[in-house]
C-alpha cells in the first residue's frame, strides 16, 4: 500500500463518520466483519467490554457487529479522522484504503462544494430553517449580518392562513427591536417578545450567518428565500391544537420576519433540565405534555394520505404555552413521506447536526433514510427524557447517547428503575405515582427506539398508551 493512494485529512468531503455515504459504510463494514477485524478497532476506540459483548451478539443474531459498530461510533459524533487512526493503528491499511477510495469516488461525482453546503446548511443557506425560539446561547448576536434577499410576492400572497405585517408593524410590536424583549438568538436569527394586533407574540427576525467569513451570493439568497416560503405554506396548512401557530409574515424589508404564537413557557428542555428559575414539572404534567406531543406528531403523520415527517423533534421543539399546553415547533425540516410506514431512501438537512444526533435512528445517521419511523423514534428519545430528566446526550456517562445508555443499563441490571427523575423529591405519594408514570414511559420509550423502523409502533399505538394512563388515574 502506497501513501499516496491514501488521502490527506484536507482532501475529505466530510469530517465525521454519521457524514459518511452509504457506499464508504458498505465497503467499510463487509472488510471489517471479515475475521471480525471489528474487535480491533473497537478496542482502540475505547469500547467497553460490555459494548464489544452486544457487539457478538449482533453477530451472532446474523446482524454485522461492524454496521452496529459504526452506528455507535456515529451516535457519539467520533470524527473520521479517529476513525482512520484507528484503522492505521491496529494495520489495517486494506480497509483504510479502500475507505478512503470509495470516498474519493463520492467526492468527484459528486459537486464537492455542494455536498458540504448540504452537510454544513449553516455555513451556505440551502436551506433556510425558522425555530420558534433558539437556543439563548448558540452563539452571539454580533455575528449576524443583514443581506438583502429577492422574494416572489406572487408566492408570498398565495400563503394561506397568515397574516401579512408591514415592516412597521413588525418595528412597533418589539419597540424598534428593544435588547429587553430579546428572547433568544441563533445562527439564522433573534426572537423578540412583542405585541402586534393586541396579542403577545413572538417575532422571528431571520439573518445570514456570517461566521464563516463568506459572503452570501444572491442565487443562494433566492434559493433559502424559496425554500422558506415552501416550508411556510406547509406549516400554514397544518393547523393543530399541538402545532405552533404563525400568525404572520413580513418580506418588506431586507430580511424576513415571521410572527408566532408566544409560548409563556419556553421549552420542554428548559423545564426539564431546570433552566433558570422554573419550576420542576410534575408526573402529571409530564403526562399532559407528552399526550400532546404525540396528537400533535400523529395529526402530523395522519392528515393525508401522504404523512407529513417533522424530523427534528427534540424536547427543544415542544414548546408551553401558560396552561403548559405542548406545541410542536421548528417545521424547518418536515418533509412528505411517500408511503406511510414505507422508507423514503431521499436524504434530508438536519440543521444543527451535533445537538440533534441523539435523538435521531440509526437508519437516518448511516444510510440517511427518512419515514414516519423517523419521528416515533425522536419521540422515544423525549420518552426517556421526561422519565429520566437525563438529556439526551452527556459526554459524563457511558454510552454517551441516552437511547444507548438505557439500553445498556437494562441489559447490565435487568432493569432500569434506578433511573427514574429523582428531581421531584422524596414525597410518598408522588414517588409511587412517578414509578407507575415511569414505568409506561420507559416500556413505550423502548418500544419506539427499536433498532429497526419496523419495529416500532405507529404514534397512534403510543397515544393510546398515554390516554389510558390518563384514565386510570
Amino acid at each position: 500500500l502506497s501513501k499516496s493512494s491514501l488521502l490527506k485529512m484536507d482532501d475529505f468531503p466530510v469530517t465525521f463518520v454519521y457524514e459518511l455515504p452509504f457506499r464508504s459504510i458498505e465497503i467499510l463494514v463487509n472488510c471489517l466483519d471479515m475475521g471480525n477485524e471489528w474487535e480491533e478497532v473497537a478496542g482502540v476506540l475505547n469500547f467497553t467490554f460490555q459494548e464489544v459483548c452486544f457487539l457478538r451478539q449482533a453477530g451472532s443474531r446474523h446482524n454485522s457487529s461492524s454496521a452496529e459498530m459504526l452506528q455507535i461510533l456515529s451516535g457519539r459524533g467520533v470524527s473520521l479522522k479517529m476513525l482512520r487512526d484507528a484503522l492505521h493503528k491496529v494495520g489495517n491499511l486494506r480497509a483504510l484504503e479502500l475507505l478512503d477510495k470509495s470516498i474519493k469516488d463520492y467526492s468527484t461525482t459528486e459537486n464537492k462544494s455542494s455536498y458540504k453546503s448540504l452537510l454544513n446548511p449553516g455555513k451556505e443557506s440551502g436551506n433556510l430553517l425558522f425555530t420558534a425560539y433558539d437556543n439563548q446561547h448558540s452563539m452571539e448576536s454580533n455575528t449576524l449580518e443583514e443581506k438583502p434577499v429577492s422574494v416572489n410576492h406572487s408566492t408570498v400572497m398565495s400563503l394561506p392562513g397568515a397574516l401579512r405585517a408591514s415592516y412597521e408593524e413588525i418595528v412597533q410590536a418589539t419597540d424598534n427591536f428593544s435588547a429587553n424583549n430579546l428572547l433568544g438568538h441563533g445562527g439564522y436569527g433573534m426572537v423578540y417578545k412583542g405585541i402586534w394586533k393586541n396579542t403577545v407574540v413572538a417575532v422571528k427576525k431571520l439573518v445570514f450567518d456570517k461566521c464563516t467569513g463568506k459572503q452570501q451570493q444572491p442565487l443562494h439568497n433566492h434559493a433559502a428565500v424559496q425554500q422558506l416560503l415552501k416550508e411556510l405554506q406547509a406549516l400554514t396548512l397544518l393547523r393543530h391544537d399541538n402545532i405552533l401557530s404563525l400568525y404572520g409574515y413580513c418580506f418588506d424589508h431586507m430580511v424576513p420576519y415571521l410572527v408566532y404564537q408566544y409560548m409563556a413557557n419556553g421549552s420542554l428542555e428548559d423545564r426539564l433540565h431546570n433552566r433558570g428559575e422554573n419550576e420542576l414539572l410534575t408526573w402529571m404534567e409530564r403526562l399532559k405534555i407528552l399526550l400532546g406531543t404525540c396528537r400533535g406528531l400523529n395529526f402530523l403523520h395522519t392528515c393525508s394520505d401522504q404523512p407529513v415527517i417533522h424530523g427534528d423533534v427534540k424536547s427543544a421543539n415542544i414548546l408551553l404555552d401558560q396552561h403548559l399546553e405542548p406545541k410542536i415547533g421548528d417545521f424547518g425540516l418536515c418533509r412528505m413521506g411517500k408511503l406511510r410506514d414505507g422508507v423514503d431512501e431521499h436524504p434530508f438537512i438536519v440543521s444543527h447536526i451535533k445537538g440533534t444526533l441523539a435523538y435521531l435512528p440509526p437508519e437516518f445517521i448511516s444510510k440517511k433514510l427518512v419515514s414516519s419511523k423517523l419521528d416515533v423514534y425522536s419521540f422515544g428519545t423525549v420518552l426517556f427524557e421526561v422519565a429520566t430528566g437525563l438529556h439526551p446526550y452527556s459526554a459524563n456517562r457511558c454510552p454517551k447517547n441516552l437511547v444507548c445508555f438505557m439500553r445498556h443499563e437494562r441489559f447490565e441490571r435487568g432493569s432500569v428503575m434506578h433511573l427514574i427523575d429523582q428531581s421531584l423529591g422524596e414525597n410518598s405519594a408522588e414517588t409511587n405515582m412517578g414509578m407507575k408514570f415511569f414505568q409506561k414511559f420507559v416500556q413505550d420509550a423502548f418500544c419506539c427506539t427499536a433498532v429497526e423502523p419496523a419495529s416500532r409502533p405507529c404514534l397512534v399505538e403510543i397515544l393510546k398508551h398515554l390516554e389510558a394512563l390518563q384514565a386510570n388515574l
